[in-house]
């Protein structure tokens, strides 16, 4: 609450300011405020220009945020479904015992991440039974026997197993807005502001205006709709899907054949 407030003194202010600095130039220097026709619309469409790069540059800010998070989640993604494949590929190397013991808390882990957690994703949510298969597969390796932790694979392994571990956990961190509220409120507040001031730039032919107005509306509404799908990477239109996960899924499966 304190931060709302804080930023509503500062723009309450610096235009309160702005316009009591404008009023005294007015006042005491009226000589500068006097303007021909042709040097007003050159001010007016020039002030209209800074406005319109600033905002432009916001909007492209946001736009590389958004797509880096979005490329972030889909290289994390791929990232943990390869540390997977790798964990169940060096268990083939331990006992039979411990190699199926692996092999199966991997494939429920695959399974359960495609089939359950996905869904729950797209509400924002993890899933407990994934959380549950990956505490399982830790168990395999935490429970060796001595003999077994001894073996050359144990600590690539378990190195591998951290891995996944840690891709788990930035794939749900990733589930949470990377553009913040106050970032969305100045884009609707400037978008706002850049359509009212087009209603006063010196167009003459009414149709010009109209077409002008409305292809800057259209790519305003476009950068918002593309900045809201690429900040939900697991639940917007062009999501990151678990295509890894099945690949690795149906390679363990080809090579038990």
């Amino acid at each position: 609450m304190h931060t709302w407030v804080l930023t509503s003194v500062i723009i309450l202010g610096s235009i309160a300011a702005g316009t009591f600095g404008l009023m005294l130039t007015r006042k005491f220097m009226p000589g500068a405020m006097v303007n021909t026709e042709e040097s007003s619309v050159w001010i007016d469409s020039t002030i209209y220009g800074l406005i319109g790069t600033i905002y432009a540059v916001l909007l492209a800010f946001a736009v590389i945020l958004t797509w880096q998070s979005f490329a972030n989640a889909r290289e994390t993604v791929s990232r943990e479904a390869n540390a997977l494949a790798d964990v169940e590929r060096m268990s083939r190397g331990f006992s039979v015992p411990v190699r199926r013991g692996v092999q199966e808390a991997a494939r429920t882990y695959a399974r359960v991440v495609m089939e359950d957690e996905w869904a729950l994703m797209k509400r924002g949510e993890s899933s407990p039974l994934a959380h549950a298969a990956l505490v399982e597969l830790w168990y395999v390796y935490t429970d060796m026997a001595k003999s077994e932790r001894e073996h050359q694979l144990y600590g690539e392994s378990v190195n591998r197993l951290n891995q996944l571990s840690e891709s788990r956990r930035v794939r749900i961190f990733a589930l949470n807005s990377s553009v913040p509220n106050v970032m969305w409120a100045v884009f609707l507040a400037g978008g706002v502001g850049m359509v009212l001031c087009s209603y006063l730039l010196p167009v003459k032919v009414y149709w010009q205006r109209k077409a002008i107005i409305a292809c800057m509306i259209a790519l305003i509404a476009s950068s918002f709709i593309l900045i809201l799908e690429l900040n939900r990477p697991f639940s917007g239109l062009a999501h990151v899907k678990a295509t890894p996960f099945q690949f690795v899924l149906d390679n363990m499966q080809q090579l038990e054949r």
